[in-house]
């Protein structure tokens, strides 16, 4: 986005913008207004050696000018990610064979819990977006895995590449005054933050969280949680216990006619196919796709393939 509109601005010819030079200065001017890179590093210094005066401040100011307007979260608890979750041929391809599966389906979640957790929620969805971060640290390629041995069947685990889209991306999501403000006891102690779930009803039956103790925590890190309304009370606590709700699976509302327990719509059958291949499949479940989905049905995401992810944390 940021290329894109300092490219609309800069007041400089399109062969420049296509030289190496010119690449190598629009990348560090970037970097600079966003925080990312210090004015006065070596790069920057760089940057602006490679650019001709008048173009080096026209470019800084569209960066700016650029980076200030997408600094506005457009976050709320309207918003609805998604994530196309794809059962992979083989373990060992590569290249383009590493691409190659079966679609098992489209999960979409309403972020509920952009006002009780506004940090952690941004954060997840800018990760499905790539607003801030493109294919560097998108959701995008990175592999399902399935949750501890007593809870494979009721967590789904999305580890992400390590870094984050809000603040600086290696530094940990800290929000803990907005998690004292929504904790929610559970039944036999401990307790989960975020959107309240209610026990029994099943149109919490799976939700989106993230971990606000123990591994993964304050990083990309999701978890997909399933079962909750169908479970006993001490199998919910292990499932909710140090996670923060931030978003609930969109489905429609229950037929009456169907038992308890049974799958209601697609996105029910997506998250059995999903946890019923992790559990007993040796090939990985990988996110092929992901972004924001908006009420007209259009949808926001970045388009990765074959891009290097960084160490996941």
């Amino acid at each position: 986005y940021l290329q894109r509109e300092v490219c609309r601005r800069l007041p400089v010819g399109r062969g420049f913008r296509e030289t190496a030079s010119g690449e190598r200065a629009m990348a560090a001017l970037l970097l600079v207004a966003v925080g990312t890179l210090a004015p006065g590093s070596r790069l920057s210094a760089l940057a602006a050696s490679e650019v001709t005066l008048p173009a080096a401040k026209a470019a800084a100011a569209a960066a700016a000018a650029a980076a200030a307007e997408y600094s506005l979260d457009t976050t709320c608890t309207d918003s609805r990610i998604y994530f196309d979750c794809i059962h992979m041929a083989s373990r060992k391809a590569s290249g383009a064979d590493a691409f190659k599966g079966t679609p098992l389906g489209r999960l979409v979640f309403r972020l509920s819990g952009a006002d009780l957790l506004p940090k952690h929620t941004s954060n997840v969805r800018m990760l499905c977006t790539g607003e801030r971060t493109g294919c560097a640290y998108s959701y995008s390629w990175c592999t399902l895995e399935r949750g501890p041995a007593k809870l494979k069947s009721h967590i789904v685990v999305l580890k992400g590449k390590g870094r984050n889209a809000y603040g600086k991306s290696n530094e940990l999501i800290s929000d803990e005054i907005a998690l004292r403000g929504c904790a929610r006891a559970l039944q036999g102690g401990g307790a989960y933050y975020g959107v309240e779930v209610p026990q029994g009803d099943p149109d919490f039956n799976t939700v989106l969280a993230v971990p606000v103790r123990g591994a993964g925590k304050g990083t990309s890190r999701l978890a997909i949680l399933t079962g909750i309304a169908y479970t006993s009370p001490s199998t919910r606590r292990m499932i909710l216990q140090d996670h923060a709700v931030i978003g609930v699976l969109e489905r429609p509302s229950r037929s009456a006619s169907l038992p308890e327990g049974q799958p209601n719509d697609a996105q029910d059958v997506v998250v059995s196919q999903l946890v019923d291949a992790l559990v007993h499949s040796k090939n990985l479940i990988k996110i092929s796709s992901c972004g924001e989905m908006f009420a007209s049905g259009q949808t926001s995401a970045v388009s990765c393939r074959f891009v290097p992810s960084p160490v996941a944390r």
